[in-house]
């Protein structure tokens, strides 16, 4: 069987990790999305995959748990619902397990005052993440990447600042 590169998600709610039952992708397209040479955002949309993902990149629906390899981008200005706000780099050695990784996420919550401009306990919004699984961590893959967004509707523009 072929390699794959692929994060496990998962959703983090009320600072605790809650299940989710699947990951959904929205406007599939099979174009790779361009970048703006100048800031590095996304100017279109497309399938981007795991790796290649950044810090300010807006994802179409909602990640959820289970492994993935790319996942559906958007400029942020267009609908989307999800936000990458922060990478967290987990530290070297084994891989920590699934469990470690969670722990590691609740660095999410931190950052996320930082991005929103609140705490996260007093925040109408919710945060997600995507760790590294087993097969990555073998690749060298220590990037947790926490993402934000509103769960009664979609959001156009960044949560930057939101205070909500």
């Amino acid at each position: 069987m072929a390699s794959t590169n692929v994060l496990t998600c998962s959703r983090a709610r009320n600072a605790a990790v809650a299940a989710v039952a699947a990951l959904a992708l929205f406007g599939c397209s099979s174009d790779d999305p361009e970048r703006d040479e100048e800031t590095g955002e996304l100017s279109t949309s497309g399938d981007v995959g795991v790796f290649d993902l950044e810090v300010g990149d807006c994802l179409g629906e909602e990640t959820g748990e289970g492994e993935i390899e790319s996942l559906e981008a958007a400029p942020c200005s267009e609908p989307h619902t999800e936000e990458i706000f922060a990478a967290l780099t987990v530290p070297d050695g084994d891989y920590p397990g699934q469990e470690a990784l969670d722990t590691e996420a609740e660095g999410c919550l931190e950052e996320f005052a930082e991005f929103v401009g609140m705490p996260y306990e007093e925040s109408v919004l919710e945060i997600n993440y995507m760790t590294p699984t087993d097969e990555s961590w073998g690749m060298g893959d220590r990037e947790l990447l926490c993402t934000v967004y509103d769960p009664e509707a979609e959001t156009t523009g960044t949560l930057a600042d939101a205070n909500r």
